[in-house]
This record gives structure tokens, sequence and C-alpha cells, in this order.
């Protein structure tokens, strides 16, 4: 049999078990709901829960029998503390997200994701009202994205669905502001921690970025993440950060000959850009939320406190849906380059969270010396290297049908549908070779001595 049949095989029975154990993940969650249902609690005493046995406890406003955690506990391998939360994520995900529960027991989006849903849903004691407005907004990404973008996402429909919930919320909590140094194994090496206000950290990255690429400047030829972190221990003598970069005119630091030292730039905040991403219909509400790349979502009057004592200047606005520029040169000018990245914003590739700004900018088709107009938005998307070669030397196959929507075939035959929204697994080109419960137990690992 040809390598390429045995890897589409291999992987066509790896497919199926995978559907087999996220149908009986379903059904084991259907079936725990329905535990938790029979387990109902009564007041009368005629009953086999009633008061003179067992006392009762309250779980996302509901009375059980105490004894209902301590069996799903044990059944799960759990602590005690733990099924109760997944008993209140479950009776929430039925009461106040039934879109995220509907695609939970259709076999769409994992138990544990959903559960996350609920549980910062009721952490941010949003009522039913606003928790119906967050499971609206989230039932569509749940199972088709995951990670940093997932988080992100869940965030931003909770601060929209009760905005000022989520303002008082964070007025009142103010996680403890620190900087503490810890020792290693490595007695020439230590780690820094610390907790600081958000426009702080963003300068402070920014510092250190700037500081390591003078360092690279200079010759250095440690990686990126060693360079940085020379770059922070740098910062302990301000007079040798003075000494590497004070004669540089980049990056708008002052001619070295400045005599009046103490206005220097080298005293100023670095150049610091920030990306917004808003929806014009919101722009004139006070409580419309922005999605700033890197950092999540926050509310339009929060930017100005990420800013506060920094000089601004607004870059021109991009709308996303425009897709009418085009070079005849393979490499991509800044213009439709920034187009691409805040259009996708992370890497088009299946259910990736990588950051669009740190990908390569691939053509979709092939560029082709002379052809035209073949460097545009509708021929570009943001890939990580490896994601790059694997299309471009191992026949991954893509396709752009429509500007920003990416189809994907592997070369084992799996297909997938990539856009802003998540991705959606389309199928396998040998999805009709489906595996039995009895097929799962004869690829068990066996002894055979």
């Amino acid at each position: 049999m040809p390598v390429q049949e045995k890897r589409q095989e291999a992987l066509a029975k790896y497919l199926a078990a995978t559907a087999i154990v996220r149908e009986l993940e379903a059904a084991k969650t259907a079936a725990l709901a329905d535990v938790i249902a029979t387990h109902t609690w009564s007041d009368s005493p005629d009953t086999d829960d009633g008061p003179a046995r067992l006392r009762a406890v309250t779980i996302a406003g509901q009375r059980f029998p105490e004894d209902l955690p301590l069996e799903i506990a044990a059944a799960e391998h759990i602590s005690r503390g733990r099924a109760d939360y997944l008993i209140r994520d479950i009776l929430n995900l039925q009461t106040r997200h039934p879109l995220c529960w509907a695609k939970v027991l259709d076999a769409q989006a994992p138990l544990a994701q959903a559960c996350r849903v609920a549980g910062d849903t009721t952490d941010a004691q949003l009522d039913d009202q606003a928790a119906h407005s967050v499971d609206r907004d989230i039932a569509p990404l749940l199972g088709k994205t995951a990670g940093p973008r997932f988080a992100h996402a869940l965030r931003a429909a909770i601060m929209k669905a009760d905005p000022n919930r989520a303002r008082k919320i964070a007025g009142s909590v103010t996680p403890e502001r620190f900087c503490r140094k810890f020792d290693t194994d490595d007695p020439l090496a230590g780690y820094v921690s610390a907790r600081l206000d958000k426009a702080d950290a963003i300068y402070l990255d920014a510092t250190v970025q700037l500081i390591a690429d003078h360092l690279e400047a200079h010759g250095d030829e440690r990686g990126e993440d060693a360079r940085r972190a020379a770059a922070l221990g740098l910062m302990a003598n301000p007079a040798k950060v003075i000494e590497l970069i004070g004669h540089h005119t980049d990056r708008g630091l002052d001619h070295p000959d400045d005599p009046h030292p103490a206005n220097s730039n080298l005293f100023r905040r670095p150049a610091v850009q920030l990306y917004a991403h808003v929806h014009v219909s919101n722009l004139d509400e006070d409580d419309a939320v922005a999605t700033l790349e890197d950092l999540g979502p926050v509310f339009y009057d929060q930017i100005k406190d990420l800013v506060a004592g920094a000089p601004v200047r607004v870059t021109p606005v991009i709308h996303v849906g425009y897709d009418h520029q085009t070079v005849d040169a393979y490499e991509t000018p800044d213009r439709i380059r920034e187009h691409v990245l805040v259009r996708d914003r992370y890497e088009m590739f299946p259910y990736s969270s990588r950051p669009a700004r740190g990908c390569d900018l691939d053509h979709t088709v092939e560029y082709r010396p002379g052809a035209r107009n073949q460097t545009r938005p509708s021929n570009l998307g943001p890939l990580s290297r490896s994601v790059h070669r694997a299309k471009t030397h191992a026949h991954w196959q893509l396709s752009q049908p429509e500007p920003g929507v990416f189809r994907w075939q592997t070369p084992a035959g799996q297909t997938f549908q990539v856009d802003q929204y998540g991705t959606v697994a389309i199928g396998h080109a040998t999805a009709g070779n489906h595996l039995n419960l009895w097929d799962i137990q004869r690829l068990k690992p066996h002894d055979d001595t």
C-alpha cells in the first residue's frame, strides 16, 4: 500500500475514534444531567431523601441531597468542591445558556469549554437576561475557537451583556501590585515576577524591546528571549542604558548633544502602537467594547487610561471589507499588510490562536513572476513559518474562496474552513470508513508474549 494511503487509513481510524469519544462525552454529559435531575430535594419526611436522613445543599439556587456532589465526585475522580462547581455549571448551562448546552449535547463543543462560559458568567454576577446575551454571542464560537482567542471573546461578551456590572466589579477588585525576585536552582539565574498597571506593563515591555533591538544592532547574536532578558537586566543600570542607546536618533531619540538631558526623549516612554478593533455602529455608545490586539476587550473610554501621559497619534482607520488594493510585486506593501492583519487578526490555520502580527503573509495562490495583481488582500493570509513550509513543501492545499475565508485540505484528507469566527471541520476524504466500539477495542495495545 502506498505511504499516502497508509497515512489516510491511519488518520481515518483516528478521526473515527475521536468522533466516538466526542459522542460518548455528549452522552455522558446528558446522563450526568439526568443524575442531577433525579436528586431533587423534598422537605417531606416520608421520602428517602427527607431531612431526617440527609441535609440539603443549595447549588445554583436549587436544593439537593448532600450526597449528590459526593456521588459525582467519586464517579468523576474529583474533589467534592470540583463536583459542586460541575453541578453548578451544568445547571446554569441548561437554564442560562441553552445554545451552548445544545452544542455540547450535539457533540459540537467540549463540556469543559461550555462550563467556562457558565462559570465566568456566574463569577461576573450576571442576571439571567445578561447570561442569555452571553449565550447568544458566544455559542457560535463554542468548539470553533480556543485558548486566548476564546477567552477574549468570552470576556467581551460578558462586558457587553452588562457594562455597569463589569465596571463595578473592575472598580471594586484591585489585584495586589507587586514586584518580586525569586531564586532558581541555577545560582547564576533568577526570576522576576510583577503585577503592574496595564499601561505600565505595556510601556515596560516596549522599553525592554527597544533595548533588546539596540543590543542586536550592536552585534548581540543571542536569541530574542535572551536579548530581552539582558535588556531587562540592563535597566537596573540606567547609565548603561543611556550609553547603549543615547547615541542613536532612531525611534525619536534626541541628539546626544542635547544640552538638557533631562528633557531628552531618553527619559520618555517609548512609542507604542495599539490596535483597536471596533464596530462602526458602536462608535457613539458609551459602553461599547473594543478589542485591543494582545490585550483583549476594553470599554472605549478605558483606552485613554492606557495612553495617559503619552503623546498620541491616530493612524488611519482600516475598513476590513475593502479589498481593491493590488500590486504586481511579490513584496507586500505596508498598507495591504495592515489590511490583512486587521482583517484576520489570527493565523488562518485550523484552531490556531497565534496572533497574526507574528506570522508571515503568504500568497494563497503561489506567486508567479509576471502575472498581474497577485499581491492583494484576497490572495494573502497570515501563516506561521512551519505552516507556511507545510503548505509549500508538504502538499497542504489552501484556497481562499472569498477574502478572509480559508479552505484547507491536509495531505491525509482532512478539510477545514477557517475565518474570523474560528474553524469548522468539513470532513475527511475517507470519512465513510467508520469504526464502532468493537473496532476501538481491537485497536487497544495488547501483549503478544
